[in-house]
């Protein structure tokens, strides 16, 4: 959460209104409640951006911080694909995402 503190400040001066977040190496958020504070957070502390685009492993959707971001207001949507993630934030792709989890 800190890194999201962080980027609250730091995001406010850049060009574009929108960022890509890479997740496939965080091995620490594991469970439903972080994962939904991180949507939660990125919504109340970066409404200024656009779009946040999340860049997870396949094996680790949940779309658990999707779904907080956009009840709160965000548009934030969860890749599993890193040239789609990069299509979409940049503008030039409106619709993607992954494809939610089988159950």
């Amino acid at each position: 959460m800190s890194l999201i503190k962080r980027l609250e400040v730091d995001s406010l001066d850049w060009p574009a209104p929108c960022l890509l977040v890479d997740m496939r190496g965080v091995e620490t958020l594991r469970n439903f409640v972080e994962q939904f504070k991180l949507g939660e957070q990125a919504a109340r502390r970066l409404p200024h951006l656009l779009r946040i685009a999340s860049l997870v492993p396949a094996d680790r959707v949940t779309l658990t911080s999707q779904t907080a971001a956009q009840r709160a207001g965000m548009q934030l949507l969860v890749f599993t694909s890193e040239p789609e993630a990069i299509a979409w934030v940049s503008g030039r792709n409106a619709a993607g995402g992954a494809a939610p989890p089988r159950r």
